[in-house]
């Protein structure tokens, strides 16, 4: 009796091991779900800053509007924690699980992605994010979401129908983080720049296969990027290939110092990654678990840091 019950448990650990990964997959488009994860992790927060009573705590969510275009179900949330004078709106989207050109949606969670997002906001070309794990909470056992920082001055290249309307200078950088950060999926909804600013904006978008380039500037202006833009924008990007837009690349390389901001937020995710390490097995059948979460991180910041250097070298910029 029980060797049979040891058996039973066994072949169900086995099978949970071998398919945890898909369940994840299932509970990505269940909004439901979503929202518990979601309240459940700014509740922790509001404990965490000393709240010790509802009353000090608001959460509220709706679906996405049908009018914001996107490809990622997605919930807005406004949230307010004790302590905070006023509340803050948060984007929440699922993980994208790496690019869909060579992960399945069930794959582990990809840090490359969340450690883009991390370094785009150090940069401060995009939000402020948040990352809520899978095992942090009851409630997100299975799902990783990711919540930006609303932000009311963020205007797409898709509104930005005439050329003068449009910075030359932000879409410089969005070909240049798109070339050095191997950014996919880059449509004009997922970019354009902040309002009254010559700073590119990024809300959305997929971490990429890395790789080191072996002539980093002229990758940079091809047409990779902006297939994705309409007609106008398509042009103007094309046109970004003269000793202007070189110098305007090197004002941005300078001014970002990209190189310590990668150790900044490789830093700043180091429990994200732990965390993923923990779970790891989790999310892929055990016969694919060789190469780990922290190999492809690796993998992908060794490229990104090479493509800097490389780039500021030809453009002889001091590293």
């Amino acid at each position: 009796m029980k060797s049979g019950f040891f058996k039973v448990y066994t072949s169900f650990d086995e099978f949970r091991a071998n398919n945890h990964y898909q369940v994840a997959a299932w509970a990505d488009d269940d909004l439901d779900i979503m929202n518990k994860a979601v309240e459940s992790y700014f509740h922790l927060q509001h404990g965490q800053k000393g709240g010790t009573s509802e009353i000090d705590f608001h959460y509220s969510s709706m679906s996405r509007p049908e009018d914001m275009r996107d490809t990622r179900s997605e919930i807005l949330v406004t949230v307010q924690l004790h302590g905070e004078e006023y509340p803050t709106k948060y984007g929440v989207k699922y993980h994208h699980f790496g690019s869909r050109n060579f992960y399945p949606k069930t794959s582990f969670p990809d840090m490359r992605e969340i450690f883009c997002y991390k370094l785009l906001e150090l940069i401060e070309v995009g939000p402020a994010v948040q990352f809520i794990l899978p095992g942090m909470l009851k409630d997100t056992e299975t799902s990783t979401y990711i919540a930006t920082k609303w932000r009311d001055d963020f205007i797409p290249l898709s509104d930005l129908k005439k050329e003068e309307d449009i910075s030359v200078e932000a879409l410089v950088q969005l070909l240049l983080l798109n070339t050095l950060f191997f950014i996919e999926d880059l449509h004009g909804e997922r970019c354009g720049q902040w309002k009254d600013t010559k700073t590119a904006a990024i809300v959305d978008f997929i971490a990429g296969n890395p790789q080191i380039y072996p002539d980093v500037k002229k990758k940079l202006f091809d047409d990779s990027c902006v297939i994705h833009w309409d007609e106008t924008n398509f042009d103007l990007g094309s046109k970004c290939c003269g000793e202007k837009c070189l110098e305007i690349v090197k004002k941005w390389l300078q001014d970002w110092d990209l190189l310590s901001k990668i150790d900044e937020a490789a830093a700043l995710i180091k429990n994200e990654k732990d965390q993923m390490e923990m779970l790891e097995n989790h999310f892929r059948r055990i016969e694919e678990s060789k190469y780990t979460v922290t190999d492809d991180l690796n993998d992908y910041i060794h490229a990104v840091k090479s493509n800097v250097k490389n780039l500021t070298s030809a453009l002889e910029l001091s590293v």
